[in-house]
C-alpha cells in the first residue's frame, strides 16, 4: 500500500505489521469503517462531521480537539453525557 513512501510512518512499517491489521495513509473510508461490527467507539478531533457518523452508528465518542472550534464541539458533547474527552499532555515522552 505505500507504506514505505510514506514518511510519518518509520522505514519497515509495511513488513513489519503485514497482516496485522489495517492501516490508511489517506482519507480512510469512515463510513464503511464505522458499520463494521467491530468498532465499538471512535477517537476523533470532534468535529461535527465526525460526531455526527459516529452517533448513527451508536458509537462511543472519544474527542482530543486540536483547534478553537473542536474544543467547543468536545465541551458540549462531554456536557451533554454522550463524549469522552482526551486531554492533550505535553511532553508525554522527555527527549534527550
Amino acid at each position: 500500500m505505500g507504506y514505505e513512501r510514506c514518511y510519518a510512518l518509520p522505514m519497515g512499517f509495511g513488513k513489519a505489521t503485514e497482516g496485522k491489521g489495517l492501516v490508511h495513509i489517506v482519507w480512510a473510508p469512515q463510513k464503511e469503517n464505522l458499520a463494521h461490527s467491530s468498532i465499538g467507539g471512535s477517537l476523533f478531533h470532534a468535529g461535527w462531521g465526525s460526531a455526527i457518523e459516529t452517533l448513527q452508528h451508536g458509537h462511543v465518542l472519544v474527542v482530543l480537539p486540536f483547534i478553537f472550534y473542536q474544543g467547543l464541539n468536545a465541551r458540549l458533547l462531554v456536557e451533554k453525557g454522550i463524549a469522552i474527552e482526551v486531554k492533550k499532555m505535553d511532553r508525554l515522552v522527555e527527549m534527550t
